[in-house]
């Protein structure tokens, strides 16, 4: 048998592969399941914000804090005035009984 010689071809046998693009790259199976997992995250939060159970008199409540907010602001404010003059009081009260122990003494 004779023995088939090939000539050297010009072209390579194997094609060089394509370079593939960053963006493609990677694991896309991964890149869809958080996609989907995204997906149902934010669904799942804009179903909880739409049917969330919320008091149906959510404004008047707003407004009763409010009113009470400013009430106990007045209250605190009228304490410490309260706590001021009961102190310049105190004082005043020191100042009197000890003129009256120099008399006394004297």
């Amino acid at each position: 048998m004779s023995v088939l010689r090939r000539k050297p071809s010009a072209m390579p046998s194997a094609l060089p592969s394509p370079k593939r693009s960053m963006v493609g790259s990677g694991h896309p199976k991964l890149a869809q399941l958080l996609l989907v997992l995204l997906a149902l995250g934010l669904g799942g939060w804009g179903a909880w914000r739409s049917f969330a159970p919320q008091p149906s008199n959510a404004r008047e409540q707003l407004v009763a804090q409010a009113t009470q907010i400013a009430n106990l602001q007045q209250q605190v404010a009228n304490l410490r005035r309260s706590d001021q003059i009961s102190r310049q009081a105190n004082t005043d009260l020191q100042g009197t009984l000890a003129e009256r122990d120099e008399e006394v003494a004297g």
